[in-house]
């Protein structure tokens, strides 16, 4: 049943902090959910919206933008991922639109060891992350983040979203990959999932 999930009572906020519904319609970065009555709009990283099609259900933990001319709202797969993206859209220079390129190039976990190490030029591979940009996130988010650890892919959608895209950015149907990635190790790399889907991909008869 589509739902909204309301902050903690007495935090001292009312903001939707996570919702559940049925897909209406995806593009390359925006996600219109059914939520009861309303349809909602849903900004995500290109990463997500790539996995997911339109009739099916969806719940993404969200983060609720204020302004005095604009309501906007941006999903992630994970709460680990909507913690960074909050730490991320926190530093000096850096939107959400920015926070969302960068989450849609590495998973939760690899992230925060990039940033943790103060890599960088690793960080400036994101698009619309320059060197400047990079910096400014490790130099910010270093010491913050040492202490960071985002729950493991057996509890997070979060590195299974990132191979199916990966996947489906090498032409494979998103059926197909989501099915190759069915016998994926989930407590494994990013890079063990997807190299997990490629073999199965690869014995299916052409």
């Amino acid at each position: 049943m589509a739902q909204f999930r309301r902050g903690r009572p007495g935090d001292g906020r009312q903001m939707i902090t996570a919702l559940r519904g049925r897909v209406r319609h995806v593009s390359s970065s925006v996600i219109i959910v059914r939520v009861g009555p309303i349809d909602v709009q849903v900004f995500v990283p290109a990463s997500l919206a790539k996995t997911v099609e339109a009739g099916t259900e969806v719940e993404l933990f969200t983060h609720l933008a204020l302004r005095p001319d604009q309501i906007t709202l941006y999903g992630l797969a994970s709460r680990s991922a909507l913690d960074l993206f909050e730490l991320l859209v926190g530093v000096n220079g850096v939107g959400p639109k920015l926070a969302l390129s960068v989450l849609s190039s590495f998973d939760p976990s690899d992230l925060t060891e990039i940033i943790s190490r103060g890599d960088a030029q690793a960080l400036s591979r994101a698009p619309g992350v320059g060197p400047r940009a990079a910096s400014r996130i490790v130099s910010e988010l270093g010491a913050k983040l040492k202490g960071f650890v985002p729950v493991s892919s057996s509890d997070s959608p979060g590195s299974y979203s990132q191979a199916l895209a990966a996947l489906i950015d090498l032409g494979y149907p998103l059926s197909e990959a989501r099915q190759a990635l069915e016998s994926a190790p989930r407590d494994g790399s990013l890079e063990d999932m997807i190299r997990s889907g490629l073999g199965v991909l690869a014995d299916q008869p052409g």
